[in-house]
């Protein structure tokens, strides 16, 4: 497609020169099948007009006229003529934040600039990448230490490529908890509260978080910045409880917030904090969503203007919810932006029935309450199984409520597959990967403890006792080869899915048979086990920890992937041992199999699937780690 383009400002040219590769087009003087003319506009909205094969585009924000170039392009493919298009963004700042810091896995500059083009092909306009410890503190070398830390020149880089586009870097960190990998080293436990939080009030915590603030937004062009300050759930219980003596969690919150704000309005920063320290300060069961919490006048006073609360959840699938909760927040802060979720954070799948029924919802009631800045988050958490890539479906759905009321999922979809030249079904199968109970909105992590749990002890066997994840997993299998011999850049998502899939195939039910066959004597059975069946396991274990292994050192940083084989190595270790143990028992070395006698109980005591997305608690009952303070 040839297409000759007039009036273009400079500020768009490297973009357009982009996205002409990334959607195939020519940008030519010469010959052409159609013409587009970029004219700039006071309004803030989305606007394409084509007539007699010449199209208008106006902008006003760089990310506008991406957003509009796409859908030209988009109306071209679909054989239209003659078109308007015209959309008012429904928000003024709609993203995304990506966990790299919990899961592991810091995705390398070239990728985060791959996301970067995804989002302003959607026209979303506002990225974060979620650090805990993951950037350079000079001084410092035990923060973020093999963490695969970032340098002050790969996240400049970064942000002047997301600025091609109109899309705003916003730095974000944490200043009082979730510092657990970078306190636990024993040259910060002068000013550590407990495990996982700083002490409050202590000189030399300031010191260290005006170091982590500047280091933090020195690459960025904007003023803005992520503070974290959530989930301190033992604030003051610690170190602050020996030296100052027992004091309200809301009075803490307030008196480092105040220290915080010092340090931020001198270097001239405009800070968003999480917001569910002060809910969980007044609940009586140090809830986040509490709905009996109550404000006092005064501590609405002691929460500074300048500051925005991030109200953070996808968990409610409801609007009455969101309504209670964006009112409560409202009466603290009339500046509250809201963050939901990409739910990939529990395993290899992305649940998307979940996501989009939970954004649904939430943003539905953000435009009815006048929030004007939203975003997705997308959590690493223990081992980030999943690819970072199966989150984009969920970020076109947060692109498409930004500029209309409410669009079904059909228009979802068709954006999608355009933008991102993939299936749009495809991704939505990768719901199916812990979907084994059909329409369950819950639908939890049932492939990453079948695949994490011990064959003979099977902390989850009871659990899965009436699901047939055999049958299941193979189904999934044949479904991923076919999405996997699409012609397209993230094929290779849904063949790690299917060799996954190859693996619980066999995996998943084989503990419990097991378990069964010694129970009733059933020796042909176990000789079969450990003739072929193991042989086979291990085999398929193998290839689907290459594949990871393949993809998790092309898109992220390296350090992390050993945990990985630590898990994957530990599978297949045990194979070996699960098969000495049925030998022995089969030849008479051994008379009883004593993990097999005792009766398997319910995870949690909870019968039925449950969810576990902590690999500590997956494959033992025994101590793995019990996150003990360095001495």
């Amino acid at each position: 497609m040839k297409i000759k383009f007039t009036n273009v400002p400079d500020e768009l040219k490297q973009g357009l020169a982009i996205m002409a590769e990334e959607f195939g087009f020519c940008m030519t003087d010469g010959d052409f099948d159609f013409a587009i003319n970029v004219a700039q506009s006071d309004k803030d909205n989305v606007y394409a007009k084509m007539e007699n094969k010449v199209c208008t585009i106006r902008y006003s924000a760089k990310i506008r006229f991406f957003r509009g170039l796409s859908r030209v392009l988009e109306s071209v493919q679909d054989g239209k003529e003659s078109f308007v298009i015209e959309e008012t963004p429904l928000f003024d700042m709609n993203g995304a934040m990506f966990d790299i810091a919990q899961g592991n896995a810091a995705i390398k500059p070239k990728y985060i600039k791959r996301i970067i083009v995804e989002m302003a092909k959607m026209g979303l306009n506002m990225l974060m990448i979620y650090t805990e410890d993951n950037f350079v503190l000079e001084n410092r070398p035990f923060f973020g230490y093999m963490r695969g830390k970032y340098t002050e020149e790969e996240l400049r880089d970064c942000d002047e490529f997301a600025d091609l586009f109109g899309i705003e870097m916003i730095p974000c960190m944490q200043t009082l908890a979730h510092l657990y990998d970078s306190l636990k080293w024993p040259v910060f436990s002068e000013f550590r509260d407990d495990n996982d939080t700083l002490l409050v009030g202590h000189p030399e915590t300031y010191k260290m978080i005006e170091e982590m603030i500047v280091a933090s937004t020195k690459p960025f062009k904007t003023k803005r910045v992520h503070i974290g300050m959530d989930e301190a759930m033992h604030l003051g219980l610690g170190k602050y409880l020996a030296v100052n003596g027992y004091t309200p969690k809301y009075e803490i919150m307030i008196e480092h917030l105040k220290r915080v704000l010092e340090i931020l309005n001198k270097h001239g920063l405009k800070p968003m904090i999480w917001s569910d320290m002060f809910f969980r300060a007044v609940s009586k069961t140090n809830a986040y969503y509490d709905t009996s919490v109550v404000f006092t006048d005064e501590m609405k006073e002691m929460i500074p203007d300048n500051v925005q609360l991030v109200y953070w959840d996808y968990y409610h699938d409801t609007k009455d919810f969101y309504e209670k909760y964006i009112d409560l927040h409202k009466t603290l802060n009339d500046s509250t932006v809201f963050a939901g979720a990409v739910w990939s954070w529990i395993g290899y799948g992305t649940n998307y029935e979940k996501t989009f029924r939970t954004t649904d919802a939430a943003l539905e009631v953000c435009k009815e309450k006048g929030i004007r800045e939203v975003f997705a988050t997308i959590w690493g958490d223990d081992g980030t199984e999943a690819n970072v890539f199966s989150t984009l479906l969920g970020l076109q759905l947060y692109a498409e409520h930004g500029y209309a009321q409410k669009p079904d999922r059909e228009t979802v979809f068709k954006r999608f597959e355009f933008c991102c030249n993939t299936s749009a079904k495809a991704f939505f199968a990768l719901d199916r990967v812990d979907r084994v109970k059909p329409n369950d909105p819950l639908a939890p992590d049932t492939a990453k403890y079948s695949m994490w749990q011990d064959l003979l002890m099977g902390m989850f066997d009871e659990n899965l006792k009436n699901y047939n994840l055999t049958e299941h997993y193979t189904k999934l299998s044949a479904e991923m080869r076919v999405y996997e011999e699409q012609d397209n850049r993230y094929a290779y998502i849904f063949r790690y899915i299917r060799k996954l899939s190859d693996a619980l195939a066999i995996k998943g039910d084989l503990g419990k048979n097991i378990t069964k066959a010694y129970h009733e004597n059933n020796v042909d059975y176990l000789k079969q086990v450990v003739e072929s069946v193991l042989p086979e396991l291990k085999e398929k274990v193998k290839i689907l920890w290459e594949d990871h292994m393949n993809w998790w050192f092309e898109i992220n940083k390296p350090q992390g992937w050993e945990v990985m084989d630590i898990r994957y190595g530990g599978v297949m270790a045990r194979i070996d041992s699960v098969k000495k143990r049925l030998t022995d028992y089969l030849e008479g070395r051994e008379l009883r199999l004593e993990e097999l006698e005792e009766k398997k109980q319910p995870y949690h005591n909870q019968p039925g699937l449950t969810a576990c997305n902590n690999y500590a608690r997956i494959p033992t009952a025994s101590r793995i780690s019990i996150g003990a303070t360095l001495r």
